[in-house]
């Protein structure tokens, strides 16, 4: 079990049928090249409770920022989402498919930023160098919520303020060149709210800050979630940041989730082979200077390589020949809200398997050498 300091026990629960504010079932989005077709989302489904914030953790490339990218209609050519449905339950409107409204139409653009804002990972490369800190958050204001210029200039200065950033009147004449990292990411950030927007869609907002202003823009964002009462789709690779932030976690491998639980479950009993590997990996204090960090054997197949069954079992210690790289398991519950895609915990029919018979599997599958499992219970 991995310890981390995380919000208090109970703060996150999964939400079964609750108040999503996103909803998106079976997402596949492809990129088609000359060398091939590259499925960078394979399947993917997952919620965000309202008022609540999701995690959404994995390797690099396993679709994390494509799926956000996706829900905001930006993916880039020549990506091209090729099945699923994306349902925004906005504030005072009528649930709405996403996926119905056409990439550059007056629909989609009307949900951008009014409805959804999003932080990119690079604030330096998403702001734009020819234009100062303030006419950008106003452009945003001015499109959604006012046509006064007078009134839009206060809402800017206001959101400037809110974030913490000093001496925000000057800030608005500023351009982005001119701030250093953790002010220009305090700017992306007042940019995405600027608009109070249902959801805020983070993709990996604190990975090129030193970890004190990591510290400060991950107080800035609970400040700012609990004063608007928005929903928060978190993207990053750091488990620390999900534990402090997050109340629900999805975990990706190669386009899919292969698990989705309450912060607190996944951290005290992660269920999924991978999960289990990515919490060994983090470094533990009182371990001692001598000892190696754990890795995951193998490494992640071509892009364009389509593996038979479960796409984690070349690397996965408890795989099961026959049934592990002959079928594909689902995303099933087992209990407590949480959901897995391993048949560790269910037959290939999908009935699930007793705790007794998981550690049973398991302890099987690695042979003596293999890795420790605990029962889930």
């Amino acid at each position: 079990m991995v310890t981390i300091a995380r919000p208090p026990s109970g703060a996150g629960t999964t939400t079964a049928g609750g108040d999503n504010v996103i909803d998106v079932q079976n997402l596949h989005v492809e990129f088609h090249t000359s060398l091939g077709t590259v499925r960078a989302v394979n399947g993917v489904s997952l919620g965000v409770p309202r008022g609540k914030t999701l995690g959404v953790v994995g390797e690099s490339g396993c679709g994390k920022s494509v799926t956000a990218f996706a829900i905001m209609q930006l993916v880039a050519t020549p990506g091209v989402i090729t099945q699923g449905e994306i349902v925004l339950r906005a504030r005072g409107k009528d649930p709405v498919n996403l996926l119905t409204h056409a990439k550059g139409s007056d629909d989609m653009r009307a949900v951008r930023g009014r409805h959804i804002g999003m932080i990119f990972q690079e604030p330096m490369t998403a702001l734009n160098p020819c234009y100062t800190i303030g006419n950008q958050i106003a452009e945003a204001i001015l499109l959604h919520r006012t046509k006064d210029h007078a009134q839009a200039d206060a809402m800017t200065l206001e959101i400037l303020s809110r974030v913490g950033l000093p001496s925000p009147s000057r800030l608005m004449t500023t351009f982005p060149h001119q701030l250093s990292g953790g002010m220009r990411q305090r700017a992306m950030i007042a940019l995405a709210l600027s608009c109070e927007p249902d959801l805020l869609l983070a993709d990996e907002p604190t990975t090129a800050l030193d970890v004190t202003t990591q510290a400060q823009i991950l107080d800035v964002m609970r400040e700012l979630q609990e004063h608007i009462g928005m929903s928060i789709m978190f993207v990053t690779h750091n488990l620390g940041v999900v534990a402090q932030m997050c109340d629900e976690v999805a975990v990706m491998y190669l386009g899919r989730i292969v698990e989705h639980a309450s912060v607190d479950e996944l951290f005290d009993s992660p269920k999924h082979p991978y999960t289990r590997a990515l919490m060994r990996s983090i470094p533990h204090l009182g371990s001692g200077r001598k000892g190696r960090l754990e890795v995951i054997q193998g490494s992640i197949p071509g892009q364009f390589s389509k593996l038979a069954g479960c796409q984690f079992h070349p690397r996965c210690p408890d795989a099961m020949p026959g049934i592990c790289d002959v079928k594909s398991p689902s995303l099933l519950p087992i209990g407590d809200g949480a959901q897995v895609s391993c048949f560790l915990h269910h037959d290939p029919s999908g009935s699930p398997r007793s705790p007794e018979a998981v550690v049973a599997r398991a302890q099987s599958a690695t042979g003596a050498g293999g890795a420790t499992v605990s029962s889930p219970n």
